[in-house]
């Protein structure tokens, strides 16, 4: 079975060189939810089904790294990704902080990169 990992704005991103794919999938509590002073819990969801994933590419070649930032450049972004045993998840979010770094340059001017960032559904 081929599984379509990370799509973004219908641009399918490398795994080559991806090191870290950590969706999550949490719920909003109210600000009433907590604990009562007799230690009972009380909990009031507003949202379910809030989605985040925390992706870092590792080594991967400047093509690659323009790709993702291309991919990424828009302040909605509309995002399909595997969780799970669930069919493919889409949803609209929004990128974090983007952290590259060089990694390494070789004789012929070519680069290797690292990137990292996440994404946190709207």
């Amino acid at each position: 079975m081929s599984i379509n990992l990370l799509t973004v704005e219908n641009v399918q991103l490398p795994v080559e060189g991806l090191v870290t794919y950590d969706p999550e999938c949490s719920a909003i509590d109210a600000d009433s939810s907590g604990r009562t002073t007799t230690g009972k819990m009380v909990r009031k969801v507003v949202r379910k089904k809030v989605y985040h994933i925390s992706l870092k590419w590792e080594d991967i070649p400047v093509t690659d790294l323009e790709t993702i930032m291309q991919a990424i450049d828009k302040k909605t972004l509309r995002v399909s990704f595997y969780f799970g045993l669930e069919n493919n998840v889409t949803c609209n979010m929004y990128h974090s902080d983007i952290k590259t770094s060089l990694k390494r340059k070789d004789g012929d001017g070519n680069t290797r990169w690292d990137l990292s960032f996440d994404l946190v559904q709207y």
